[in-house]
Formats: structure tokens, sequence, C-alpha cells
């Protein structure tokens, strides 16, 4: 996407945002992420079981979010959510395999 293209007012608010083709992804609440396309048009997408987004990087036509997950000891919710841009929906999910440690960016 172009940013200086893109209306620059909108609801959306977070903590870290990535650039996409299609427009931005910014982290939502707890466990979704929303895609930011200008102005109001925006689309949330849920994370399943992965909480406390903190992260994300961009690869391949995905979207590789690090999920810090519950604090202060993960209950199966840290890891990774792994969001598919085009479709924007949520293809996998993979916990840490740690149960007592955090994913973090």
């Amino acid at each position: 996407s172009t940013l200086s293209n893109m209306p620059q007012t909108g609801p959306i608010g977070g903590t870290w945002a990535v650039e996409l083709d299609i427009g931005i992804a910014v982290d939502g609440n707890s466990n979704v992420v929303t895609f930011w396309f200008g102005g109001c048009d925006s689309t949330s997408i849920s994370l399943g079981t992965m909480t406390t987004p903190v992260g994300a990087a961009v690869l391949d036509g995905k979207l590789y979010v690090a999920c810090f997950g519950s604090w202060p000891t993960p209950t199966g919710d840290s890891g990774l959510a792994v969001i598919d841009i085009a479709s924007k929906r949520l293809e996998s999910t993979y916990s840490f395999g740690d149960a007592r440690l955090h994913v973090h960016n």
C-alpha cells in the first residue's frame, strides 16, 4: 500500500502496526488483529486461542503474529498465529512448546 495515499483518520488504534500490500495490520485487543484499509474501512481477524499480540512480520502472503499469552503464566495462548493476508483469515496457530515461557517479538 502507499501510506501517503490512504485517508489519515480512522477508528483504529494499537501499539504496533505492520504495512501490508492491501493496507496496514494493527493490533486490536487481546486476541484480534485488525487490517485497516484507510478511513473507516477495516476487518478484524481473531487469533483463535492465541492472546496478547506483540508484533508481526509479513512473509510470502502471510502475516505471522507473535502472541505473548497470559500473564504471569501462559495457558497455551503464547505462540504464533498465521493469517492469510489475501483471504483475511486465520490459517493456523502454534502454541509455544514450553508453557513456562512467553513468545515476544
